[in-house]
């Protein structure tokens, strides 16, 4: 399908960011630019394939998620148990089935047109940097499925007290969460190592007045070693504990923009099954049935229960350039089957209870009662509740073609710039006065529809677009200002200020307990991790010793979980956020250790 929109000529040049993740501001800035006044035309058509095309590209994203499928046995007998967690972090991606060719067939050139482009491919521009509406990372945790039994097919009589895991997990599942649990032990052996390391201080300081003290000084050495080492042993015992009964999937969803559902359960591998279970006690099929997860969109932003979103596909480019505006929808992780079974999950329980009642109340076997709540009990234990989180979905928003604006505006034009690849890398555009109008319209209609969403949301993202369009405003005039000399350094630095005022905004506005536990959870991870970089700065330390290296790696392979305890039903000591603080705790207790260890070998060796 084509259609036309006007163009004019030229302007001071405004240039946007290359980055930009929601691109409604953006777009609607570049329709300006390729519809105000002029007698030519712009054709817009789109492309449905991967032949070469003439023109310049106006491509949209679409929203996807790198989903973290984290799954846990936490008990062996006598039923296995399992946690799951299931993280998912928000990225943009070139939406395939939205792409277009802008090309003019007047007097103007191709090369008049403007677009710039990210690259990833999507249409990016023009001094506005969109609001980022996905759910920060303290949000990103989709949720727990509580604690789920998996029934052995083949228990029997005495089967209860068969034990359902590998002899090596049932193990590593017994040090974890047995009598003394390892974290405890982990725990115990960083306070020793912190009270020797603080008792060899002071014997450094007596010693100074008192040379007969220097014999303590060594003793007190050899203690503080003794405590390292255990601390370091229990920390691998620990690290190799959780690593035997955690299993972490990554994978990215939905792959197209029309793709509502997950087409079939997202299931552990047969490798995981083999490493866990016994198999004669445990089938393939329940083990698998147990540990699997559907995701969904959902066009509902409060509760948890599914209903189908309505796509907008078919757009009209005959008089302009298609923009869209992001949709607030759930992203759905579904435990029951695919996410709409939930009601009839929840409708079986209730007949059975229904059914239990029934069978009390008027004369029957105690067998017929006995088998009613033996299988009341095994869809009560078999029933997870579905859990849901809110973002910001692209695909899922509403279409708007930005019509010819007619002679309103004159002297604008549009002027695209290639890179060495060949790609569009910068755009030249126009008409402040034009742009600040069209970014009021925008910011009008952001209000309009942010009436819809829940007020959390809709306070913080009103605040952001009023912020954008203000920004807009004053900056119009700034040209070539870029981030790409921007150390790693700082950045870090900016991504954890931004997330300790994520969670203290999240710790002030929620009335969740499971909520509030998760965030301060992370929140003591990230003081643990603050507390280790000092420890380390203060040791003069470039890189952490053989041991902490590798320790860290596992950590930072954890983080990506972020694995939270909102909902949860999971005892604190499965969750694997704790066993990352434990673990970093311990690691900054290393490090000190090694402080006071120079500070009383320097002591020991003068004069």
């Amino acid at each position: 399908m084509a259609g036309r929109v006007g163009h004019a000529g030229r302007g001071p040049p405004h240039f946007g960011g290359t980055y930009v993740k929601h691109l409604f501001i953006a777009s609607v800035l570049v329709a300006v630019c390729l519809t105000t006044g002029c007698s030519t035309g712009i054709k817009v058509t789109k492309v449905n394939d991967d032949k070469p095309k003439a023109g310049n590209p106006w491509n949209l994203g679409m929203t996807t998620f790198k989903v973290t499928i984290t799954r846990q046995v936490i008990k062996c007998m006598p039923e296995l148990e399992g946690k799951m967690d299931v993280m998912a972090t928000p990225e943009i991606v070139l939406d395939r089935a939205q792409r277009y060719v802008l090309k003019s067939d007047g007097w103007w050139a191709t090369s008049d047109i403007g677009s710039e482009l990210s690259p990833s491919g999507i249409s990016t521009a023009l001094n506005a940097q969109s609001a980022d509406a996905t759910a920060a990372v303290l949000t990103n945790v989709v949720g727990t499925a509580a604690n789920l039994a998996l029934r052995g097919a083949a228990a029997g009589p005495g089967g209860s007290t068969k034990n359902r895991c590998k002899d090596d997990v049932a193990q590593k599942v017994d040090a974890l969460y047995g009598a003394t649990p390892l974290k405890d032990q982990v725990e115990a052996a960083t306070a020793t190592v912190e009270q020797t390391s603080a008792a060899l201080l002071l014997a450094v300081q007596k010693s100074k007045y008192d040379k007969t003290l220097r014999p303590k000084v060594v003793a007190s050495l050899q203690d503080q070693e003794n405590a390292r080492k255990a601390l370091a042993k229990l920390e691998q015992t620990y690290v190799a504990a959780l690593a035997g009964t955690t299993d972490v999937q990554t994978l990215r969803w939905p792959e197209h923009s029309t793709e509502l559902h997950t087409a079939q359960a997202l299931a552990p591998s047969h490798a995981l099954y083999d490493k866990w279970v016994t198999s004669h006690l445990v089938s393939t099929d329940d083990f698998n049935k147990r540990f699997s997860v559907h995701l969904a969109l959902s066009d509902s932003t409060t509760g948890n229960v599914w209903i189908k979103p309505t796509l907008s596909t078919d757009v009209d480019t005959k008089t302009g350039v298609p923009v869209r505006m992001a949709k607030t929808a759930q992203l759905m992780a579904c435990f029951n089957g695919t996410c709409d079974e939930q009601e009839t999950a929840l409708a079986n329980i209730k007949k059975a209870k229904e059914r239990v009642s029934e069978l009390e109340a008027k004369p029957a076997t105690a067998k017929e009662i006995k088998d009613a709540k033996d299988y009341l009990a095994l869809l009560q234990s078999q029933f997870r509740q579905n859990v849901a989180q809110v973002f910001s979905v692209l695909q899922l928003g509403q279409f708007y073609i930005v019509p010819v604006a007619g002679n309103n505006f004159r002297s604008q034009q549009a002027v695209i710039k290639m890179d060495a690849n060949g790609l569009p890398s910068s755009i030249q555009v126009v008409e402040k006065s034009a742009a600040a109008q069209v970014l009021s319209g925008a910011a009008l209609e952001v209000s309009e529809k942010l009436a819809s969403l829940p007020a959390k949301l809709r306070a913080a993202e009103l605040d952001k677009t009023n912020v954008q369009v203000n920004q807009s405003r004053a900056d119009a005039t700034l040209a070539g200002v870029g981030f790409a000399n921007d150390t790693a350094a700082i950045q870090a630095q900016v991504a954890r200020a931004n997330a300790q005022n994520d969670l203290s905004t999240a710790l002030s506005r929620t009335d969740n307990q499971g909520e509030t536990a998760s965030l301060l959870s992370q929140a003591e991870l990230w003081n643990a991790k603050a507390e280790l970089a000092q420890a380390q700065a203060r040791g003069g330390q470039a890189t952490a010793t053989a041991s902490m290296v590798a320790q860290t790696q596992f950590l930072n392979a954890q983080d990506s979980l972020r694995v939270a305890l909102a909902g949860s039903a999971v005892s604190d000591r499965t969750s694997l956020l704790l066993a990352q603080t434990a673990l970093v705790k311990a690691q900054a207790a290393h490090a000190n250790a090694l402080v006071a260890r120079r500070t009383a070998e320097a002591e020991a060796a003068a004069p």
